[in-house]
């Protein structure tokens, strides 16, 4: 009844002698409602007219029928047709096509910008008149998405408005996934059976690539989750794709005798999904069964190839080695597509691992990768590019991936000056020389995937950045949005500086940067996150989270140990130790600890001895060393101890602890505790460091309580406050 109601007030008339509308047919979906009430609006914003003081009739979706002159052509899936005839518009397609033409049209012919949550521009023209137009276009990807993370950075109504085909209110024109997940469904999967079980090989988590009881299995359970997805829902709202894929983590599938029959894993893993694809196209022809050509399945198949419903997603693109034609990721892409015609991008706009520092994805690369992927024939591009409120250039970068990824050929130095000067004012001009020189300086990076090695972090940049964002924080001055948009620069760039002072160091400067730090990173925080729920439940823990950094920041830099002086070392505290889980799980206050924080067995995780065989939580022999799960299987213990009393000090102060030599990588951690419940993930820690030579891993840990030091009376408890790398 809503939207009948809001079809006639669409096509009121007004006393004026004119007979504007908007017309919608009676049964226009809510998101084609939502499209006409924004044009409304923002027709009369332009004009200061509304549409019924005009002569001007738009005829929206189904309604183009009504248009007497209008001849409709096919259009293709999500493909919009603008075609205007004296007074009157038609803009239609399917609901997608339909919802994305009406914003193309106040985008392009009434000159309206969505560039940020808190930043669109409306020019005023009350001699607005309708233009001839006849265009039609289609965009390349039917599935786009940038991920933010959590807190999200855009709203719902943001992301429709920039054509963002996720996350939107309403379903019918959202590409979501269909359940369980969008992706590492194995899992999901598998969770109803036993325990390795007869199906289940690998890991409890992973299915046997080669039993037809696992493929059956997972038809079946597909099929259930397609028939829920689509109960009481209209055809337009149901998903039409659905991930079956691996788990995250290396080297996690089956290896028993018939799998290991396949050429590779990539072979075996799409035949698995080919059969149940194949099942399912019986039944659900319009059905893509989405797969990860990911880790172990990266490499393309070398005989299997996947059937047509399979939508094959590979994950080899990184911030500093972007997919580009002859690239080693490019090479990897073709070689995926004779054995996979349909393609999806999962695209690494961050790196995964590092800490805190200025970077973007360079605006010539970001579009060359996203042309290279139209002229390939991916279908779907998803940008993985979480926590914003510490990025460089994040809006702008937002904006000019939402842009490319509906025509990868725009004009993307015209688009950034309109950005620069909408979002940061007078400032603009010194803000496009900083992104400049940071993508100057971003050139230096060697190319390599998940490249992490932020050289060009020296005095020359933060001299350069400190000048010009300087200079565009007078030039914002009186102009409180744009100047808190320049703020927002600052963050990465600081906390960079803060982070090096061991190497730069600070001075009679080192209190007023840090309480700049501080408060911009509070402000961002406070001012431009649109999710109300994460402020109240979050935002005083990641406050707490800035405190405890403000406390590092004013202690070091830390005086190196003599065993390590003369030494290329490097030196981590708790800012570069990545846990699985938020720093305040491992996190205490230790006057003892070098930095006054230090990690400790994870706070929030009790874990019951008796699922473990052990008889307490606190017990001998002390399990400790190096995993790297991105190891093969017989490579990944690099180090491993059971430390029995006498091998550790007993006077429940830190000690330096060897724990071994080995490479650095993202997915090795340092564990302590036969629970894993302390452990220590390098990720972070990897900033600056070449991953292509062993390093020593020397660990300060200290040991208390009477499970371990005879006599004690302190409580239980094992502690890490400081891990140094020996470059040898």
């Amino acid at each position: 009844m809503k939207k009948l109601i809001y079809s006639i007030m669409l096509t009121l008339t007004t006393a004026s002698g004119f007979s504007g509308s908007v017309k919608l047919s009676k049964d226009a979906f809510p998101a084609e409602l939502a499209a006409a009430k924004d044009l409304q609006e923002y027709f009369q914003k332009v004009t200061g007219k509304s549409i019924e003081e005009t002569p001007y009739t738009f005829y929206l979706g189904k309604a183009a029928s009504e248009a007497t002159w209008f001849k409709a052509v096919p259009l293709a899936f999500e493909e919009w047709h603008i075609i205007s005839n004296g007074n009157e518009l038609v803009i239609t397609g399917d609901v997608r096509g339909t919802v994305w033409g009406v914003y193309e049209f106040i985008e392009k012919y009434l000159g309206c910008r969505f560039y940020a949550n808190d930043t669109e521009v409306v020019p005023e023209n009350p001699n607005w008149s309708l233009p001839g137009i006849n265009e039609r276009h289609r965009p390349p990807f039917f599935r786009r998405e940038m991920s933010s993370g959590n807190p999200r950075l855009n709203t719902r109504l943001f992301r429709m408005r920039r054509k963002e085909s996720v996350r939107t209110s309403y379903p019918e024109i959202r590409m979501h996934h269909g359940s369980p997940q969008g992706c590492h469904t194995f899992a999901c999967y598998v969770k109803d059976w036993p325990e390795n079980g007869p199906f289940a090989a690998g890991s409890k988590n992973e299915p046997c690539y080669s039993k037809p009881e696992a493929r059956k299995l997972f038809a079946e359970k597909l099929r259930f989750f397609i028939e829920e997805d689509r109960k009481d829902q209209p055809r337009e709202n149901w998903p039409i794709l659905y991930s079956v894929d691996q788990n995250d983590g290396y080297g996690n599938n089956c290896k028993c005798g018939e799998c290991r029959k396949f050429p590779s894993i990539s072979d075996a893993n799409i035949d698995f999904v080919n059969a149940i694809a194949e099942d399912i196209e019986k039944d659900y022809p319009e059905i893509l069964v989405q797969t990860f050509a990911y880790q172990h399945t990266q490499p393309p198949p070398q005989s299997v190839k996947a059937r047509q419903n399979v939508l094959v997603r590979s994950c080899n693109s990184e911030i500093t080695a972007a997919l580009l034609p002859g690239s080693e990721q490019g090479k990897i892409l073709e070689g995926w597509k004779p054995m996979a015609d349909k393609l999806a991008i999962w695209s690494y706009w961050k790196p995964y691992s590092g800490e805190e520092t200025p970077y973007l994805k360079p605006r010539k690369v970001m579009q060359a990768e996203i042309q290279y992927c139209r002229d390939v024939g991916v279908l779907t591009y998803y940008a993985e590019n979480e926590n914003p409120y510490v990025r460089s250039f994040y809006a702008l970068q937002y904006y000019l991936w939402s842009k490319l990824t509906i025509d990868p050929d725009c004009d993307i130095e015209a688009l950034t000056d309109d950005f620069l000067a909408a979002y940061y004012g007078k400032a603009a001009p010194f803000i496009r020389q900083y992104l400049e020189y940071l993508e100057k300086r971003m050139h230096e990076l060697p190319y390599r995937i998940r490249g992490n090695t932020y050289v060009f972090l020296d005095w020359d940049f933060f001299t350069q950045a400190d000048t010009l964002l300087d200079a565009a924080e007078k030039a914002a001055a009186g102009d409180e949005r744009s100047l808190k948009h320049v703020q927002w620069e600052r963050i990465p760039v600081d906390h960079a500086r803060l982070m090096r002072q061991d190497k730069l160091p600070l001075g009679d400067g080192k209190t007023a940067l840090i309480q700049r730090w501080r408060r911009n990173a509070e402000m961002v925080l406070n001012e431009f996150v649109t999710d109300w729920n994460w402020r109240k439940e979050s935002l005083g823990q990641r406050i707490l989270e800035l405190d405890n950094e403000v406390k590092l920041f004013e202690a070091m830099p830390f005086e190196i140990p003599a065993q390590f002086q003369n030494l290329t070392i490097h030196d981590l505290h708790w800012p570069d130790f990545n846990p699985w889980g938020v720093h305040h799980r491992y996190l205490v206050d230790d006057p003892e600890a070098s930095s006054g924080r230090a990690f400790t067995l994870r706070k929030d995780r009790p874990t019951d001895p008796a699922k473990h065989n052990r008889k307490e939580y606190h017990m001998l022999p002390i399990s400790i060393g190096l995993y790297d799960s991105s190891a093969p299987k017989d490579q990944q213990y690099a180090a491993q101890y059971y430390w029995e009393r006498g091998d550790y000090a007993a006077d429940e102060k830190y000690h330096w602890y060897k724990l071994g030599e080995t490479a650095i990588t993202k997915d090795l951690r340092i564990y302590v505790h036969w629970s894993w419940n302390l452990s220590i993930y390098m990720r972070k820690a990897i900033t600056g460091i070449d991953q292509n030579f062993p390093k020593e891993v020397w660990a300060s840990i200290k040991i208390t309580g009477p499970a371990y030091v005879e006599g004690s009376e302190k409580p239980n408890g094992i502690f890490i406050d400081r891990v140094i790398l020996v470059e040898k």
